[in-house]
């Protein structure tokens, strides 16, 4: 509107419109075309919907605000009056009372500058935005030549004998800086001034009195000192009096604002713990309710496999435990997840042997490939690897993968490589490979493969299931580990995904023993007639625990109740306690709590009976509260009988010794001699 004013003052020759006051500088009409042509330019930037021709145009628009200002000063380098302005005002700039009217050298400076930065207003530098840096040099200019006409300093508007710049074109400077740094808020520099935290807070709230406080009050120092209030001295106290306490209360009442902000982020954090720790109550809540009868189903199932049946039959429990097992990993799979979500997933730190325990795990993956008539291959080093880490993580990983692989390819092979990678004495690098000959993965879809819940699409999820946790938990899981995992696929050759991990070494386990997290047990025959004490006081679980136990060739007693086990284990001789931790009257915890304090008050202090811990919970904390109850191991729910036979033939195999709590002693008794074989557990 003024640069149009301007214009106008200049057609019509009115002195008012051209430079607001009697006595002050005239505005060019080539800077009032720049400003037209520049605020035209940044209203079309602002835009929501630029559309094609829009962004062309603003271009152009601001190109030629640069090379307005560029002839300007080359004008003034090489002493050309040549200009758009003499061609359309000619006579009324010569006849200006103040002198030739021209566009002043520190004007055509910042619309130079001013058309650059409408030219780059998009461009980011790694968060930078070159264009307000530019304004910010404008805004600085023009800044200077307010402050000359406001302080009486003509150095700061003018440079040497040339015109100086007018003070309405500094004010439309400043403003047209001002709205170059706005139409970005959200970018660069301004995302600090528009941010919703502190930070935004703090800089909206002092920005504007630091560019306003101190022009305003030398302004009054100035004047009261012009018209004589006080002398020079006196004027500059009270202007420095006035900082101080402006400065004062603007910090007093930011910091107000800061406290209570900090408040409401203390309240907001003390909420979301309440939240963590109510969700972490539910999925203990929902792992027991989910596990407790899923361990049912899967017993009893185990069991019904165990029995003479019919080809139907045998075919119809199958698929019931089929179905089971995979419900379960269903349940495993978001368990996870929402562990490592919520960071509160613990990693391992044991010896164990590499290339058996990954061999344990193909193998046990052979049957579900070749039911679907593919090879699986296993490439391994030749010796033996000792290394210390999380044997189940590492498993879990490389189950899921192999399964994946397994589940998209029709036909073919899977192969598993193993390859060691810059060894060392105290630390080496092994990179776990899984080949297939499956779909591949299109290239516009793999930056969706290790997203949550997320598949290459909807066509696979209906075609192979999934819930497209898988990938997403492995990469959490070997992240947590330390290494990094990818893939390299091709549509309709198949993919080949790898993970690499540093690991330290460690000592290798004796090779005719289970792999950690891998159990193995050998049959009946090979197990010697151990006794063991069943504690469960659901129904259903103490019908799957001692039937597993008995099929298995063990003695069991069942109780139901921690006070009940802690009055059989001082009553009866066992070798070893399976303890569910939660029951009524006095839960697992408190009754391992109990027998190893009667073994301490023991006489002579011998002895400790194994207790392995039974949960339905599978959380964050279980493991850790059952060590410190003095339990020895723990087992989840449902029940996997090859580990639940490993871990009792481990800890009998520790502790020969029978055991019964009595008044003050601790009895020893040889065990019985095994038994004749029994038929192996099927699993």
């Amino acid at each position: 509107m003024i640069a149009g004013a301007v214009l106008w003052g200049w057609s019509a020759d009115i002195e008012v419109a051209k430079r607001v006051a009697p006595g002050l500088i005239a505005m060019n009409p080539l800077t009032a075309i720049c400003f037209l042509l520049s605020s035209a330019c940044l209203l079309m930037h602002a835009r929501q919907d630029p559309g094609r021709w829009r962004p062309l145009l603003c271009h152009g628009l601001a190109t030629v605000v640069v090379v307005a200002g560029v002839l300007r000063l080359a004008g003034y380098l090489l002493g050309l009056e040549a200009g758009l302005d003499r061609v359309l005002f000619a006579e009324a700039l010569d006849a200006d009372p103040a002198g030739p009217n021209r566009m002043a050298p520190n004007t055509a400076v910042c619309f130079v500058l001013l058309g650059i930065a409408l030219l780059l207003i998009d461009v980011d530098l790694g968060g930078r935005r070159p264009a307000q840096v530019l304004a910010l040099a404008v805004g600085v200019l023009a800044l200077l030549a307010i402050l000359g006409y406001i302080y009486g300093v003509s150095w700061l508007y003018g440079i040497g004998a040339f015109i100086p710049m007018a003070l309405h074109t500094g004010w439309l400077l400043l403003i047209v800086a001002l709205g170059m740094m706005l139409a970005r808020p959200d970018a660069g520099y301004m995302r600090l001034v528009t941010a919703g935290g502190s930070a935004g807070l703090m800089a909206r709230r002092l920005l504007p009195a630091a560019l306003l406080g101190p022009p305003i009050l030398g302004s009054l120092e100035l004047a009261g000192e012009y018209v004589g209030l006080y002398d020079r001295q006196l004027g500059t106290v009270l202007a420095v009096v006035a900082m101080i306490v402006v400065w004062t209360g603007l910090i007093g009442v930011t910091s107000g604002s800061l406290h209570r902000l900090e408040l409401a982020l203390e309240r907001t954090r003390d909420e979301a713990l309440r939240a963590s720790q109510a969700k972490s109550e539910f999925l203990a809540a929902m792992s027991h309710e989910l596990r407790t009868p899923l361990h049912g189903v899967l017993g009893m199932t185990d069991l019904l496999l165990g029995t003479e049946l019919n080809a139907q039959q045998r075919r119809y429990a199958w698929m019931a435990k089929s179905s089971g097992d995979a419900l379960l990993g269903l349940i495993n799979d978001v368990l996870d997840f929402s562990k490592i979500e919520a960071g509160k997933l613990d990693l391992e730190e044991v010896d164990f042997e590499l290339t058996r325990t990954i061999e344990r795990v193909c193998a046990g993956l052979r049957s579900t490939a070749e039911s679907k008539g593919l090879r699986l291959d296993v490439e391994l080093p030749p010796a033996a690897i000792g290394v210390r880490g999380d044997p189940v993580r590492l498993q879990q990983v490389l189950t899921n993968l192999v399964n994946n692989a397994i589940k998209f390819t029709e036909r073919g092979h899977v192969r598993v490589r193993v390859e060691l990678q810059q060894p060392g004495p105290e630390h080496l690098t092994v990179r776990v490979s899984v080949s297939d000959t499956g779909i591949g993965i299109p290239p516009d879809r793999v930056h969706r493969l290790f997203e949550s819940f997320s598949q290459v699409d909807t066509s696979t999820t209906r075609r192979f299931g999934g819930t497209g946790l898988g990938l997403a938990i492995c990469k959490r899981l070997v992240e947590l580990m330390g290494g990094r995992i990818s893939f390299d696929s091709a549509v309709g050759q198949g993919s080949t995904f790898w993970f690499e991990l540093t690991l330290r070494r460690g000592a290798a386990p004796a090779t005719n023993g289970p792999a950690p997290g891998v159990p193995v047990c050998g049959s009946a025959s090979e197990r010697r007639r151990a006794h063991v004490l069943l504690a469960e006081d659901h129904p259903i679980s103490q019908e799957v625990g001692a039937a597993l136990l008995r099929r298995a060739g063990y003695e069991c007693d069942v109780v139901g109740t921690g006070r009940e086990a802690l009055d059989a284990v001082r009553t009866r001789e066992y070798d070893l306690v399976l303890m569910d931790c939660q029951m009524p009257e006095m839960d697992g915890f408190q009754a391992a709590r109990a027998i190893r304090e009667a073994e301490r008050a023991a006489a002579g202090g011998q002895g400790r009976l194994p207790i392995i811990a039974l949960t339905a919970n599978a959380v964050k904390g279980d493991r850790e509260r059952c060590l410190e109850a003095g339990m020895d191991d723990y087992i989840s729910k449902p029940l996997d009988p090859k580990r639940l036979y490993a871990l009792i033939e481990s800890h009998i195999a520790r502790e020969a010794p029978v055991h019964r709590l009595e008044a003050g002693a601790t009895r020893r008794q040889p065990l019985a001699p095994p038994l004749p074989a029994a038929p192996p557990a099927a699993v």
